[in-house]
């Protein structure tokens, strides 16, 4: 049975390789044999979860054919060809696993978080920052072998690149709206008092810095966003726990994430 290749692309319909627009049924330019035989070429996979493997998202991504032949295998899943061509385009959200939907909506979501939320899922007071990451970072680092090698990298890349990226749009807006440039600062330090180099500064009497406090909550929230993120790529695949480790803090603040749109 012929193997079904896939390619993400960016929204504007350019290859990621080399930058080539893309049209369905047209073959990209051809990548002569010394460069194929130097590394050069364009990158497709076997698996359409393994598209985005270097954390491309948003984008497009489409069921291609290549040429006949035995390329270069990059990694799991991940070919080197000298060409391709577009046979269709798929639904982009696939490109982040059977929950695809889900991990697109908590992405979103990610991106417009308020204050209340944001200090909701840094605080370490109900539910102790500490444990909670060490769990999650476990599963996170076990589940499915090696990351490189187990299941899904190509959406756990792309995941975790867009998890950054939401939370900086979302830190950004706060930033713009001047949030943090009154007493809410002070709501956010407290916030982070189980955090030693924020707790014991404040108990020498020292001035917080106003900067140091806001990336500190905001990387607490990138680490939860991440988390949850890469829970829902592999929730199909998790037992209740681990999928409970990675994603409860996040549910509990936020919900369940949007499927619509």
């Amino acid at each position: 049975m012929p193997t079904t290749y896939f390619k993400e692309a960016s929204l504007a319909g350019r290859d990621f390789d080399r930058g080539v627009t893309l049209e369905l049924g047209a073959w990209t330019p051809r990548i002569g044999s010394l460069r194929m035989a130097l590394g050069g070429g364009y990158v497709v996979a076997d698996r359409v979860t393994e598209t985005a493997g270097h954390g491309e998202w948003p984008c497009r991504v489409y069921r291609v054919e290549v040429p006949d032949g035995d390329w270069p295998l990059v990694e799991p899943h991940v070919f080197r060809v000298p060409t391709y061509r577009p046979v269709a385009e798929l639904e982009s959200w696939k490109v982040l696993g059977p929950q695809g939907r889900e991990v697109s909506g908590l992405l979103d979501r990610a991106a417009d978080l308020s204050f209340t939320e944001v200090l909701k899922l840094a605080d370490g007071e109900l539910d102790p920052w500490q444990p909670m990451y060490d769990r999650a970072a476990a599963v996170a680092t076990n589940v499915g072998g090696p990351t490189r090698e187990g299941e899904r990298f190509g959406a756990l890349m792309a995941a975790q690149g867009a998890a950054a990226t939401s939370v900086v749009r979302s830190q950004d807006s706060a930033r713009r709206a001047g949030t943090f440039d009154g007493m809410l600062i002070g709501l956010a330090a407290m916030t982070l008092l189980d955090d030693p180099a924020i707790a014991e500064p404040g108990r020498r009497g020292r001035a917080l810095g106003r900067k140091d406090v806001v990336n500190k909550l905001y990387g607490r929230v990138l680490a939860v966003v991440w988390f949850a993120a890469w829970g829902y790529v592999l929730r199909d695949l998790l037992i209740e726990e681990d999928f409970d480790a990675l994603s409860a803090r996040w549910r509990s603040v936020i919900g369940e994430p949007s499927t619509s749109g």
